[in-house]
């Protein structure tokens, strides 16, 4: 598997209520079918929110052809999740035991079959060296990056130092929470539900189908007063 361009994803803006999918908009994909699914479609921005890319590669629907794809072909996929052990990412070093400590974060993710450890050793890879953009994960993974995919930093968050009166140092969360790989159709959040819903979203079927935003991401989600 190449990695080339995987589309940095942020928290979901709002719940997903809809009961239907979009399985029958992608197998059509005109204007009528955008008109009749208006409500998915809405929700569909709402739950994969795009972070901004700056690239070409990204826009004029790449994304879009790439939830087609995956709806097109969705009994073909398969869920998992993995665990992610690490410590958040920083360029001042001699900081980070006094900030903050390794801590495991879990990973909810879709994919074809034949991706599955291959996207996990991706993750492992990307924590190891996350300023890398060109690296081979073995001789089934070859990883050519257009833009950076701060999966560290939307994993364990950011050490930096923040401009202020008393100009600190200190740890930021990310507002990175899911990614997904254009190319090679999969996706995968920090969030479960925001995995579940879309793959209920794109017919991709599952025993299990939850509907909430989680807890922990509620506080990034309200506005600040």
């Amino acid at each position: 598997m190449r990695i080339n361009y995987v589309q940095r994803i942020e928290a979901p803006r709002s719940q997903v209520t809809t009961t239907s999918n979009l399985v029958e908009y992608y197998q059509n994909r005109n204007a009528d079918s955008r008109k009749k699914f208006a409500e998915e479609i809405s929700q569909l921005n709402s739950l994969i929110p795009l972070d901004y890319m700056g690239s070409a590669e990204f826009e004029f629907g790449s994304v879009g052809d790439c939830l087609e794809k995956i709806s097109r072909n969705r009994n073909n996929f398969v869920f998992f999740d993995f665990n992610m052990t690490g410590s958040p990412e920083s360029r001042f070093p001699q900081t980070k035991k006094k900030l903050t400590a390794e801590k495991t974060v879990t990973v909810f993710g879709f994919c074809l079959e034949e991706h599955k450890f291959l996207i996990q050793d991706f993750f492992k890879l990307e924590c190891i060296g996350s300023y890398m953009s060109h690296y081979k994960g073995g001789k089934d993974l070859v990883v050519s990056l257009k833009e950076s995919s701060y999966i560290r930093e939307g994993l364990f968050g950011k050490i930096c130092r923040v401009w202020n009166s008393q100009k600190r140092i200190e740890l930021l969360d990310s507002k990175i929470f899911g990614w997904l790989d254009i190319e090679n159709l999969w996706f995968v959040s920090t969030i479960r539900s925001q995995r579940n819903d879309l793959a209920r979203l794109l017919g991709v079927p599952h025993q299990s189908q939850e509907s909430s935003v989680p807890a922990e991401v509620k506080a990034y989600l309200e506005p600040q007063t």
